[in-house]
């Protein structure tokens, strides 16, 4: 927890609570260890990235779990960042045809909304880093 990021290597053969293989976060976080030929060590699986974060504040093991995620725990566990960034694609689902002004409301505030959990989560590792003599 000591260290401001994280690599797969770091992780290797440490007790890992991971997500179900139904998830696609899942596979991503597969895909890196893979490339990089990193051994995990599945201590368990669970159905939520919540879950997860229960589990690895009850010293279960740790994991790598989807930031907005993190950033709800982020009193009971170590968030840091991980290299390679592992990308996440998102998408608001409507109706065919013009979108209500409701529709276009929500994905407005939708959109905003993740803009400043990002500038949140930024700003929370920037701090990390700097505090430990990492700026």
């Amino acid at each position: 927890a000591r260290k401001t990021s994280i690599r797969a290597e770091d992780l290797a053969e440490e007790p890992f609570v991971s997500v179900d293989p139904s998830i696609l976060l899942r596979h991503r976080v597969d895909a890196v260890f893979g490339q990089r030929r990193v051994k995990r060590r599945l201590q368990v699986q669970v159905s939520t990235t919540a879950l997860v974060c229960n589990m690895v504040a009850a010293s279960v093991g740790v994991s790598i779990v989807h930031p907005f995620v993190a950033l709800a725990f982020k009193s009971l566990v170590a968030v840091r960042q991980f290299e390679p960034a592992i990308a996440l694609d998102y998408a608001i689902l409507s109706r065919p045809g013009t979108p209500s002004r409701v529709t276009t409301a929500f994905q407005g505030a939708a959109v905003a909304e993740m803009a400043r959990l990002t500038r949140s989560l930024d700003r929370d590792f920037r701090r990390s880093r700097t505090s430990q003599g990492r700026g």
